[in-house]
């Protein structure tokens, strides 16, 4: 079985992600390190927020079939 693994920075104020939370935002789209489009749910960043938003660079692996299975946290910014 093999993983595919993205990795993003992540920016997202704290106004743009209550967004989610009004249910005006479901989605995150960007872009990879590598210049590929990324689309995933943002409820997959809640575990990160902070007073001030989110942000860092973060690994997320999917598998095969493109369904998410974790996110981390490689560096704060």
């Amino acid at each position: 079985m093999k993983m595919m693994q993205v990795t993003i920075p992540i920016f997202i104020s704290k106004q743009d992600y209550l967004l989610w939370y009004k249910g005006l935002a479901r989605q995150v789209i960007t872009t990879d390190i590598e210049g590929r489009s990324v689309q995933f749910p943002v409820n997959i960043l809640q575990r990160f927020i902070t007073h001030e938003g989110i942000a860092g660079v973060f690994t997320i692996s999917f598998d095969e079939k493109g369904c998410f299975k974790d996110i981390q946290r490689i560096e704060d910014v």
